[in-house]
Parts: structure tokens; C-alpha cells; sequence
């Protein structure tokens, strides 16, 4: 829907799973993927860009700051907080786009799994509940037979009971 695939929705099942916890601030899992599309194109792509577009200009700028026809102490001071802006901005880019993403990767294939095993324990329950009203029915059926058997014993008279009324 958003150009994400089911291992790219990373943790829907635990965004899911808040709505079970508590009714405040929950979401149904359509707000969750849409909060995890969200989630990857502003922290993945839109950081990855602008940081990219970051790096360059400060490149740009250590090395217009740095040449010799504009060497002053300002530019100096400038371009040594182009350099720290350089560094922020690589380990940031870094940090969001691989090191998270392949946590959020990880911790997603970890829901998507629990996700699983709790449908299966699901319909395992259904099945259950579906045998016991099985069985209930069946006793329905057998209580139904049995009562009119005796009621049609009771309108004949022949009951044994009734010998003695």
C-alpha cells in the first residue's frame, strides 16, 4: 500500500497490541501501518535525503571556509562548526537508516511471529468451543427425544408412575 512489503511493516502487531492493553490512545492495526509508513518514510527516506543534502553542504563549506582567500578566525570557527555538523549528521543518518532499521527489522519478524502463534492459539480455541457446542447439541437432541417419549408414555397411561395416581 505505501511501497512496504510484510517484512518492512516492522512492529504493526506490537502497535496492535496496545489497543488490547488499554482503550486510551489505542489504534486498529490499519492506523498502526499507516503510523509504520509513516515511520519509514520520514525517518528513513526524508532523514537519508535531507542528511545527504546536509553532508554536502557542509562539505561545501569546509572547503570554501577552509581556502586560503578567506582565511580569518570567523571562518575558522565556521568551518569547524561545519565539521561538527558534518559528523552529527553522518552518525544520525547512520543510526536511523541502518542500525534502527534492522532492529525495527528484527523486532518486527519477532511480532509478526508471536502474531502467529496467537491465531493459531486462536483458532485452536474456536475449534474447541465448536466441539463443546457439539456435544451440548447432541444432549439437546437426546433431552428433546427423551421428553417425548415421556410424554407420549404419559398421554397413553401406561407410564409406571401413573398406576399409581
Amino acid at each position: 500500500m505505501f511501497g512496504l512489503n510484510e517484512t518492512d511493516s516492522i512492529s504493526t502487531i506490537q502497535l496492535v497490541e496496545t489497543k488490547n492493553n488499554s482503550d486510551c490512545g489505542s489504534m486498529s492495526e490499519d492506523e498502526a501501518k499507516l503510523a509504520i509508513s509513516c515511520s519509514y518514510w520520514l525517518e528513513g527516506v526524508l532523514l537519508t535525503v535531507v542528511g545527504c543534502i546536509g553532508i554536502l553542504g557542509n562539505l561545501a563549506n569546509i572547503i570554501i571556509l577552509n581556502s586560503k582567500s578567506v582565511s580569518n578566525f570567523f571562518n575558522t570557527l565556521l568551518s569547524i562548526l561545519s565539521f561538527s555538523d558534518l559528523i552529527f549528521i553522518t552518525l544520525t543518518v547512520l543510526d536511523y537508516s541502518l542500525i534502527r532499521g534492522k532492529q525495527s527489522l528484527i523486532r518486527g519478524k519477532q511480532s509478526l511471529i508471536r502474531g502467529k502463534q496467537s491465531l493459531i492459539r486462536g483458532k485452536q480455541s474456536l475449534i474447541e468451543v465448536n466441539n463443546l457446542l457439539s456435544e451440548v447439541n447432541n444432549l439437546l437432541l437426546e433431552v428433546n427425544n427423551l421428553l417425548i417419549e415421556v410424554n407420549n408414555l404419559l398421554s397413553e397411561g401406561t407410564y409406571p408412575l401413573c398406576n399409581n395416581i
